[in-house]
């Protein structure tokens, strides 16, 4: 494939590795971008398994390995000296302490800084960040609150390929899914609450996540409150999987429900929409993204799960017409804004600007 310009990347992030279940897309990510660089080098805090072309170098700075903070620094920087002429240009991964670290080192070698970021929590690492960095990439114009006019909008990054397109009956029971990591802010529990309201009997739900330590409660409550609702055979928990295995649970999903709070921007939900699921959100981030005449059945009010309920209850009486028709709309969206293909070259002509 011809390069769009002979352009060599340093990309910084935490972990690359195609079986991480928070990170494993930084592959694809990776492998989108390469197919347009000359030469991609990854600096990364911790290395697992990865299939990437030949242009792609991985160096980690050896957390897998039990390194401690001061060799890991040491590395950072003998990295980003060693490795100058190999990199014209710097994409910095929702981390912004490596702008803050290395930022001033990058202008002195004449590179173009960029970090992605896309939350809501805007840190005094992040106003640090915005003095060094050039571009700050995020995801839609709400994804990022700091106010810079560095900020570009250029979309999320789905690789379309591996979560493509399949088409629903919508002829037997509704099938549910929700996939991320298991805490409070994920609200689970709402959902649970929502589906125990329903008249329809006859839907199941897979949950597809794991919760960290500081939420082990928090998931016992979760386990617990389904087994006093009596919802246990119709509710299932799988627990941890890897990024590259999550495509097979979003194509046998027929609807997605992500509670993540406006303000923040969960992937997963792309993700889903790209297999072709139905999703019910509360984060009015979707009022972007959806049509406007989905809106009203799509998004929910955040943490109410009688609404949700209700907005399940209208989804689950459409015609089957209807919903295939919003299953095919949803993949479109992604298809034509979020790729991998389109991120990459949005951000490549950004850089090259």
């Amino acid at each position: 494939m011809e390069k769009s310009f002979a352009m060599k990347l340093l990309i910084v992030t935490q972990i690359m590795d195609k079986n991480d279940d928070l990170l494993g897309f930084m592959q694809d990510w990776v492998f989108a971008m390469a197919k347009q660089a000359q030469q991609v080098t990854v600096i990364c805090l911790k290395k697992g398994e990865n299939d990437l072309p030949e242009n792609v170098q991985v160096i980690s700075l050896k957390k897998e390995k039990g390194s401690g903070k001061i060799k890991r620094l040491w590395l950072f920087y003998k990295y980003i000296f060693a490795y100058k002429k190999q990199y014209d240009a710097v994409f910095v991964h929702m981390n912004p302490i490596y702008v803050v670290l290395g930022g001033l080192f990058w202008r002195m070698m004449d590179k173009k800084v960029s970090l992605w970021f896309a939350h809501y929590h805007t840190s005094i690492l992040l106003r640090l960040a915005n003095f060094f960095t050039d571009i700050i990439f995020t995801s839609t114009a709400y994804a990022c609150r700091l106010q810079s006019k560095k900020i570009v909008v250029v979309g999320q990054g789905i690789d379309t390929k591996r979560f493509a397109y399949k088409p629903r009956t919508f002829l037997q029971e509704p099938k549910l899914l929700f996939l991320g990591r298991i805490s409070s802010v994920k609200e689970l529990d709402v959902l649970i609450d929502a589906l125990s309201y329903l008249k329809e009997k006859s839907w199941h739900l897979d949950v597809v996540g794991a919760p960290l330590e500081s939420s082990k409660d928090y998931f016992f409550s979760i386990r617990e409150k389904v087994e006093n609702l009596q919802l246990s055979d119709r509710i299932t928990f799988y627990g941890k999987v890897a990024n590259a295995q999550t495509v097979a649970y979003y194509r046998n999903a027929d609807y997605f429900v992500n509670l993540t709070r406006s303000g923040s921007f969960d992937k997963t939900t792309l993700e889903a929409m790209s297999t072709g699921c139905i999703p019910v959100v509360s984060n009015t981030v979707f009022c972007e993204i959806f049509p406007q005449d989905l809106q009203q059945s799509l998004i929910f009010s955040q943490s109410q799960s009688t609404d949700l309920s209700e907005k399940l209850t209208s989804l689950f009486a459409m015609n089957v017409q209807k919903k295939e028709r919003i299953s095919s709309k949803m993949s479109e969206i992604i298809r034509v804004e979020h790729s991998t293909l389109s991120l990459s070259r949005k951000i490549y002509e950004a850089l090259k600007a």
